[in-house]
């Protein structure tokens, strides 16, 4: 029974793939609409506030954009790639003298696509940085599951009792699963309430349990 089950959940779960597949048509769409990106960071930055309280939300906010603007725009990068992907005619006057296949509407539509980039990339950094006030919570989850773990392996091995494969299978696939989940939960822009981090901290420290504790098949 466990081994059919373990076959079945092997094959890759029909919510994951869509999820995947939603998000990136998301992220896709917002490229060419560097506004609606921006509304999202705004309330996501609400969000934050709730949670955080003003002082630390302005703090994370700051320290995000102060990144952003050194990696993304006084670096130089963005101008960068603009000289490379838009004509130099076009970056100069805003317009072109073409008026068939590369006129000037298609650079309109390339240069809001680079600005739509340029957008997700400082949202993904507001993320990154909107991570920090749960660090020490991951140390201690992260510390509480290995220890609870290894005290249940240690429980197991002077009861006799087994182990499960099925369930250090489990929680070895969601720690395979999870690192696709945190890039989903960076380049996704959509507003997410930062109740998500505990949430997937929760699930790590599960996973790290429920492995730590079934590593020996007999005992």
């Amino acid at each position: 029974m466990a081994d059919e089950f373990e076959g079945r959940f092997s094959t890759k779960p029909l919510w994951l793939v869509v999820i995947i597949v939603v998000s990136q048509i998301i992220f896709l769409a917002s490229l060419v609409s560097p506004q609606s990106v921006r509304e999202s960071m705004v309330s996501e930055v609400q969000y934050m506030r709730t949670v955080y309280g003003d002082d630390s939300t302005f703090s994370i906010y700051n320290d995000a954009q102060n990144m952003s603007d050194k990696v993304l725009y006084d670096s130089g990068f963005e101008s960068k790639v603009k000289a490379f992907f838009l004509p130099e005619e076009y970056r100069r006057t805003k317009q072109v003298t073409d008026m068939k296949n590369f006129n000037t509407g298609f650079w309109d539509v390339s240069e809001r696509v680079i600005d739509g980039f340029f957008v997700n990339a400082e949202f993904a950094i507001l993320r990154i940085y909107a991570v920090k006030p749960w660090l020490l919570m991951m140390l201690l989850v992260v510390t509480a599951s290995l220890v609870t773990g290894l005290m249940q392996r240690e429980v197991k091995k002077h009861g006799f009792e087994f182990s499960s494969p099925l369930r250090h299978g489990l929680a070895r696939r969601l720690l395979y699963i999870l690192p696709l989940l945190l890039y989903l939960t960076v380049v996704t822009p959509l507003a997410m309430p930062p109740y998500i981090y505990p949430t997937i901290l929760g699930f790590v420290g599960l996973a790290i349990m429920l492995i730590v504790s079934n590593t020996i098949k007999r005992v």
